[in-house]
């Protein structure tokens, strides 16, 4: 697979990819980036509610990427975890 650095660049052993888990009947997703798939796995979950994950790599993610294969998951109810069928908090 090839995937982009921060420069931009195509490096050969990177990932991006989205990718969706059902957790107790409830889809949610995640975005997952890496320059290199042999480096360890970084699990990145944002503070929320209600704010997704993923724009936390303009931020960050970029340089974390360098040295992990990022996983950005998106909480239940925000992001690729949206659902506006999920019950609201009491």
């Amino acid at each position: 697979m090839v995937s982009e650095d921060i420069s931009g660049k195509d490096v050969e052993n990177g990932i991006t990819v989205k990718e969706y888990v059902e957790i107790n009947g409830h889809r949610q997703g995640m975005m997952i980036k890496g320059d290199d798939t042999n480096s360890p796995v970084l699990l990145f979950l944002h503070g929320g509610p209600g704010f997704p994950a993923y724009p936390m790599i303009k931020k960050a993610g970029l340089k974390l990427e360098r040295y992990f294969t990022v996983c950005y998951w998106d909480q239940r109810g925000t992001g690729m975890s949206y659902n506006n069928e999920i019950a609201k908090a009491r």
